[in-house]
């Protein structure tokens, strides 16, 4: 990664001027999302996704030593099946540059269902087994996600649009994460564990219905960066 990043010509196929800074910038990043709903219904699925779904550290936790009975040393197989999932996860996301809306809510809602079914797993063993599959359909959603908001904007706001992305995806989980655990404690840990995949499932039908039936959003050029924020929208 380092050689990589060493590598990269930070000037190729950018604008020779940065975006200069000016007032309201962040509410034209708003309106360019309220105005394009494909980018909108990505990051409400994404941030639904992210509160509800990516809860591990408690519930995997809390599966391991409470039902299982397993040593809390085990935890950390937990932690490796999901990094094992992910590592196939996103070799899956990249034979596939392009991504509709239909395939990110399908991506969406095999995580969910397969984290559902984590809770319903009789034991250790076939549980862990599971968080591979579970960790893999994770990473191609939040990989095909990323994509799609990148790809489908100009470079003038795609800064602004990915910032939001990581408002959905690290903002949001901690939001939810008191009452998760809240639910783990009274209802059990597989009743938390069933409700993030459950939700999941649920935003990405509803939100995969809602995706206009139109083919994938093209990639956007290189383009010259707008001053203006009204130019944006």
């Amino acid at each position: 990664m380092i050689a990589c990043l060493l590598r990269m010509d930070p000037l190729a196929g950018c604008p020779a001027t940065p975006v200069p800074r000016a007032k309201q910038q962040v509410r034209a990043g708003l309106r360019y999302v309220r105005d394009h709903r494909d980018l909108a219904l990505t990051l409400l699925l994404v941030a639904v996704v992210a509160a509800f779904g990516m809860n591990f550290q408690i519930t995997t936790a809390l599966m391991i030593t409470r039902v299982y009975q397993a040593p809390p040393a085990a935890f950390g197989l937990g932690n490796t099946a999901l990094a094992v999932g992910s590592v196939i996860g996103s070799l899956l996301a990249a034979r596939h540059p392009r991504m509709t809306g239909r395939r990110l809510a399908a991506a969406a809602l095999a995580f969910g269902t397969l984290e559902a079914a984590c809770a319903l797993m009789p034991g250790p063993l076939t549980f862990l087994v599971l968080l591979v599959p579970t960790g893999t359909a994770l990473l191609v959603f939040l990989t095909a996600a990323k994509a799609r908001l990148q790809l489908g904007v100009g470079d003038g706001i795609r800064g602004r649009i990915m910032s939001l992305y990581l408002l959905a995806t690290l903002g949001t989980t901690p939001l939810i994460a008191p009452a998760i655990g809240w639910i783990a404690q009274s209802a059990g840990p597989r009743t938390a564990l069933a409700l993030g995949g459950t939700v999941s499932a649920a935003a990405a039908i509803t939100i995969g219905l809602l995706y206009p039936r139109l083919p994938a959003r093209p990639e956007a050029r290189p383009q010259p960066v707008a001053t203006h924020p009204s130019h944006f929208s």
